[in-house]
């Protein structure tokens, strides 16, 4: 019985030390420093590790996972994006099209449109976006016997239009374009694009076009007489891109002189920064 009980013990001090060179090796656990003092047996562990107790009550210094401890805890993520615990301690990290800020923590787009990090060609224009960038080419449209020409990188302007040609008149005089790039889940409300119109008519009308869900993002409202503003009046979750069209009427003694066409391009990136 006696010899039974040893060689029990003596197992479970080798398959003890087993574990405890394991996990040294790892680097996710080890022994801690004790020191003796005034008859007590005092043990500590360096930053990054806490003291726990293994087989026959061993005590080893075990790694702390902060990326867990701390996951949307009171004090809040320790990161952005990505925590990944590594051996006494942790690091951020951020998804493609970011880059990790100085803190360590936080994450910062990448303008590939100021960079050679972009595949647009020359008749496009690159738009930058949150955690991307968007290759766009702007082409005049197409109205009933109206014609454009395209007067710069997001301009067309109408040629003139044939003698009692009603339907190009009713057409845009011009068209520009312009692109917008948020993020997702956007809080709201809030003013994301201003369009000023500089004209000689008494009074300018501006109203919204929305294409599918974006008429629940979106509305307009005049801030001057003759400036607009897009107000986002619900968060867009993302990514997606959405369509707008801002139509201004120039009127004179209450009738429709010109029609001028503001397209808005919205690029909502996948994360919310």
């Amino acid at each position: 019985m006696l010899r039974q009980r040893f060689l029990s013990l003596l197992l479970a001090e080798i398959l003890s030390q087993v574990f405890i060179s394991t996990a040294q090796r790892s680097g996710f656990s080890h022994q801690p420093k004790c020191m003796e003092t005034q008859g007590m047996r005092i043990c500590h562990c360096e930053a990054g590790y806490t003291i726990t107790l293994s087989g026959r009550q061993r005590k080893l210094c075990t790694d702390i996972d902060e990326c867990k401890l701390f996951h949307n805890g009171q004090g809040g993520r320790l990161c952005l994006h990505e925590c990944v615990n590594t051996v006494g301690g942790y690091r951020c990290e951020c998804p493609a099209g970011y880059n990790l800020t100085s803190d360590g923590r936080n994450c910062r787009d990448i303008d590939e449109c100021s960079t050679t990090l972009n595949n647009c060609t020359h008749d496009e224009l690159c738009i930058n976006t949150y955690g991307g960038f968007e290759c766009v080419k702007v082409e005049c449209p197409t109205f009933p016997d109206a014609n454009y020409i395209k007067t710069s990188a997001v301009r067309c302007e109408r040629s003139p239009c044939p003698v009692h040609s009603r339907s190009c008149s009713n057409a845009p005089s011009s068209i520009s374009f312009h692109h917008l790039s948020l993020v997702s889940g956007l809080s709201a409300p809030r003013v994301v694009f201003r369009l000023s119109v500089r004209g000689t008519s008494e009074s300018l009308r501006f109203s919204l076009k929305a294409g599918g869900s974006g008429r629940r993002f979106f509305s307009i409202r005049r801030f001057d007489p003759q400036t607009a503003e897009v107000m986002l009046t619900h968060p867009v979750p993302g990514p997606t891109t959405l369509g707008l069209e801002i139509v201004t009427r120039e009127l004179y003694r209450g009738q429709t002189i010109g029609r001028l066409l503001t397209k808005l391009k919205v690029f909502v990136s996948q994360y919310d920064f």
